[in-house]
């Protein structure tokens, strides 16, 4: 524990910062420039999970929100 960011939390936190609102964990892979693979969206529901644990990002579940049973992040409001 205590290793810091990995370059692909430190590219989800810079999209999220970039793109302010809620967005979808896709919507990061496609700013990223990453295609959907099974190990990309493991990847990136593992990093966003990590940056949440942390609080250096904000979660919703997407249900509220009309998209599904997915979560939706967004880079916190006090940051902005």
């Amino acid at each position: 524990m205590g290793k810091g960011q990995s370059p692909l939390q430190r590219d989800i936190l810079a999209a999220l910062e970039a793109h302010p609102g809620w967005r979808r964990p896709r919507d990061i892979l496609n700013a990223l420039g990453r295609e959907p693979t099974p190990s990309n969206r493991v990847g990136m529901t593992k990093a966003l999970a990590r940056l949440c644990e942390r609080g250096l990002i904000q979660r919703e579940r997407g249900e509220a929100m009309n998209v599904g049973k997915s979560y939706l992040y967004r880079w916190p409001q006090e940051h902005g």
